[in-house]
């Protein structure tokens, strides 16, 4: 004989096989938890802050030489945060470039100063960072330059003589092109014909 309880013990049963069964479905559909101090990216050492010039000819912001990126690199320098009391003259003698090698990469005319917070990119030897056009060639960027082709084959660590539009290289001894403004010749001021004298007329009687 069934007893009364029997019902409401099955109910329960169910009940409870159901509720286990959705937290179940919920912990499956739903991402573990993680704390964010787990997301947190490990402290890094060494230099602040360096570029590289890889393949694809675009400049990529890397804080450590090592990392992947780097066994493509072709050149390799670094950015400077300037801080108060520091000048370009100060900046050449700690990086052992010129002045002029820092205001060219960093478009800073003459007569310019630079201020605090200001970020500088400090190439690795004195030169010039050229910027490759379409159509142009390891041979005719040193000849541009006056620089000879191995130099910066080996500063730009290329290989092959493969290069490529929008690629930055650096050109060791290289001074920026100055195009001189085309000249304009005067032009002569055209004759103009001398009025021809006209004959005298006599009286006649």
């Amino acid at each position: 004989m069934n007893s009364p309880h029997e019902p409401i013990h099955h109910w329960l049963s169910l009940r409870v096989q159901a509720l286990c069964f959705s937290v179940f479905a919920l912990s499956t559909l739903m991402p573990p938890y993680v704390p964010k101090a787990a997301l947190a990216p490990p402290a890094e050492n060494g230099p602040s802050s360096q570029f590289l010039l890889v393949e694809e000819g675009f400049l990529m912001k890397s804080s450590s030489l090592t990392q992947q990126g780097a066994r493509r690199a072709y050149a390799e320098g670094s950015y400077h945060t300037v801080k108060d009391g520091e000048s370009l003259e100060r900046l050449a003698n700690l990086y052992g470039i010129s002045k002029e090698t820092i205001a060219w990469a960093n478009n800073i005319g003459e007569g310019q100063s630079i201020h605090p917070g200001q970020e500088l990119l400090i190439l690795p030897v004195d030169g010039v960072l050229h910027t490759v056009k379409r159509g142009q060639t390891l041979l005719g960027i040193a000849e541009m330059y006056s620089v000879p082709v191995q130099r910066i084959t080996d500063q730009n660590r290329i290989q092959g003589g493969f290069i490529m539009a929008g690629q930055e290289l650096i050109v060791p001894e290289g001074e920026p092109i100055v195009q001189s403004p085309p000249t304009q010749v005067a032009q002569q001021p055209t004759p103009q014909p001398q009025p021809q004298p006209q004959p005298s007329q006599q009286d006649t009687s």
